[in-house]
C-alpha cells in the first residue's frame, strides 16, 4: 500500500471510532473550545387551538397571554409580537395579537370552525400560552368545552373517548408546518386493539387541518384510548366528545391529551361531580397489574375493591369511581408493572348537564398560565404522589398585566389541595409558579350557567436546550 493510501486509511479508521487526530498540531490550533449544553430563551413558538365546532356556540373565543418573567434572570427582554390567525394556507389578516409582555387578549371567533394558529416571536415567545373555550345552549349540544392550545408533537394520547349510542367523538389533526405530515391512529378498546380501515398513513397538507369522526374507526365503544403517532412531521391533535340522550343533549368536552404510558401515573382531579369514571389503557404486549390509589383532601388511600386491577395487553378498562368518591373531587395514583395511560371523565346534572375530562400531565416545572373564563367560577386542584409535598405561588393579573393578588399554597405530600379565585377578583388570568417540591400536577375546573369544563395546568415553554458546540477543525 502506498504512503498516501495508508494515511487515508488511518484517518478513516480514526473518524469511524469517533475521534479526530491531527498529526503535528498542538491543541492550541482548535479555533473554538468545547462548551457545555446551555438553556437559552425560545425565539419562536407556534400553538394551535383545535376549533372544529360541530354546532354553533353561544360564545366562542381564544385566550392568549404572555406572562411577565417573574423571578427569572437572563430571560429575553427583547421586543416581539404575537399574532392570532386562522390555520390556513392563506390565513388572511391576523384576527388578534399582543405586543407587550404581561398582557393578554380574548379573540372572539363566531361561527368559524377552522383551527387557530398563535405565533409568538422574539421577546414574546417565552411563556406564550393560549386556550380556546366555547359555551353551548342549543338543542343539539349543550355545556362548556375548553381546550389548551398546544405546540406540535409526534405523539398524542387520549383516554376516555366515547363513540357509543348518543355520543359523537371527533379527532382534529392540525399541521402548522410548511411540509406534509403523515400520522397513524391506534385504538385500544375493551376487547383489545381495534383494527380499522384507513387508520394508517393519514396525510395532512402544509398549514392545514382534518376533522375525523372516530365512529368511522371504532364504532359503538363507550370507552377507549386513542394514540396518534406522527410518522412524518409534527402535528397538533385534539379530541372532542358530545353526548346526547333521546330528549336532550348531555354535555360536551375536549378530551385533554395525556402523557404517554408510564409505570407511575397521576391522573389530575376533575371537579366535584355525581358520576366519575376512570379509564386505564395498557398499550403494551404484557398484562398490566395496576395498583389504584385515590388522592383527596384527606390523603392517599386504596379504594375498597379497586386496589389491584388487571388490564390485558392492548386493552382499555373502565372503573366506576362514584361509589368510592361519592361525587367529591379526587386525583388517581396508578402504579403498574408495565406502562399504562389513564384518564378521568366526570358527569354532572348540576345546572346544565355536562361532562369534564382530565388526564395525566407533566409535573409543573415552569410558570403556568391559567385563563379565567367569563361567567364561571375557577378552581385549581393540585396533587402530588410524593411524600414531601411542595408549594406554589398563584398570581392574578388583569388583561393589561396589572397585578391583582398573590397567594401562596402549601401542598402536603400525597394530598389534593384546592385554590379558588375569589369572585370579586376581576382577573384575566392567573400564573402558577412552583416554589418547592417535585411531581406537582394541576387542573383547572370551571363551572357556570352553561355547565362545567376542565383545563390542564401546563408549564410554559420559556427556554430550549442549546447542544454542546464541538471543537472546529482547522481548514
Amino acid at each position: 500500500m502506498s504512503r498516501p493510501s495508508s494515511v487515508l486509511a488511518a484517518l478513516a479508521l480514526a473518524l469511524s471510532a469517533g475521534a479526530v487526530v491531527v498529526a503535528s498540531r498542538a491543541p492550541s490550533t482548535l479555533t473554538e473550545p468545547a462548551r457545555h449544553p446551555t438553556d437559552v430563551s425560545v425565539s419562536a413558538q407556534t400553538l394551535v387551538c383545535p376549533g372544529a365546532e360541530v354546532a354553533t356556540p353561544s360564545q366562542r373565543a381564544v385566550f392568549v397571554a404572555v406572562p411577565r418573567l417573574l423571578r427569572r434572570d437572563g430571560a429575553s427582554a427583547a421586543a416581539g409580537s404575537v399574532s392570532v390567525s386562522r390555520l390556513s394556507a392563506d390565513p388572511g389578516r391576523p384576527t388578534g395579537g399582543l405586543i407587550a409582555r404581561g398582557t393578554s387578549t380574548v379573540v372572539r371567533l363566531p361561527g368559524d370552525p377552522t383551527p387557530t394558529s398563535v405565533l409568538g416571536s422574539a421577546g414574546l415567545a417565552p411563556g406564550l400560552a393560549a386556550s380556546q373555550w366555547a359555551k353551548y345552549g342549543a338543542d343539539q349540544v349543550s355545556g362548556t368545552a375548553a381546550a389548551a392550545c398546544r405546540p406540535p408533537g409526534d405523539q398524542w394520547w387520549f383516554s376516555g373517548v366515547d363513540t357509543a349510542t348518543g355520543a359523537t367523538s371527533t379527532l382534529v389533526l392540525s399541521n402548522p408546518s410548511p411540509a406534509i405530515a403523515v400520522v397513524d391512529l391506534v385504538f385500544y378498546g375493551p376487547d383489545g386493539l381495534v383494527q380499522a380501515v384507513g387508520d394508517r398513513g393519514i396525510a395532512l397538507a402544509p398549514r392545514s387541518s382534518r376533522t375525523l369522526d372516530l365512529a368511522r374507526f371504532a364504532p359503538g365503544l363507550d370507552a377507549f384510548t386513542l394514540a396518534v403517532h406522527a410518522d412524518q412531521g409534527r402535528v397538533v391533535a385534539a379530541v372532542r366528545t358530545d353526548r346526547s340522550e333521546v330528549t336532550a343533549p348531555a354535555g360536551t368536552e375536549w378530551v385533554p391529551a395525556g402523557r404517554g404510558p408510564a409505570r407511575d401515573v397521576l391522573v389530575n382531579a376533575s371537579s366535584d361531580a355525581p358520576s366519575q369514571r376512570l379509564d386505564i389503557a395498557n398499550p403494551g404486549t404484557q398484562e398490566a397489574l395496576v395498583h389504584v390509589r385515590l388522592v383527596d383532601a384527606d390523603g392517599q388511600f386504596v379504594p375498597t375493591g379497586l386496589g389491584d386491577v388487571r388490564v390485558s395487553p392492548g386493552n382499555d378498562k373502565v372503573l366506576d369511581l362514584t361509589p368510592v368518591t361519592h361525587g367529591r373531587a379526587a386525583a388517581v395514583h396508578l402504579t403498574s408493572n408495565v406502562g399504562v395511560t389513564a384518564g378521568l371523565v366526570s358527569s354532572t346534572e348540576r345546572g346544565a348537564r355536562d361532562l369534564a375530562s382530565t388526564g395525566s400531565t407533566p409535573p409543573l416545572t415552569e410558570p403556568a398560565v391559567v385563563p379565567v373564563i367569563p361567567g364561571t367560577t375557577l378552581d385549581l386542584r393540585f396533587a402530588t404522589a410524593a411524600a414531601a409535598g411542595g408549594g406554589v405561588t398563584i398570581d392574578a393579573f388583569d388583561a393589561a398585566g396589572g397585578s391583582l393578588s398573590r397567594d401562596e399554597l402549601r401542598i402536603p405530600g400525597a394530598t389534593l389541595s384546592r385554590w379558588a379565585l375569589p369572585p370579586s377578583t376581576k382577573a384575566a388570568y392567573v400564573l402558577v409558579t412552583v416554589d418547592s417540591g417535585t411531581g406537582l400536577q394541576g387542573a383547572a375546573t370551571y363551572q357556570g350557567r352553561f355547565g362545567l369544563t376542565s383545563l390542564p395546568v401546563l408549564s410554559g415553554i420559556y427556554t430550549v436546550r442549546r447542544p454542546v458546540v464541538g471543537p472546529a477543525l482547522p481548514r
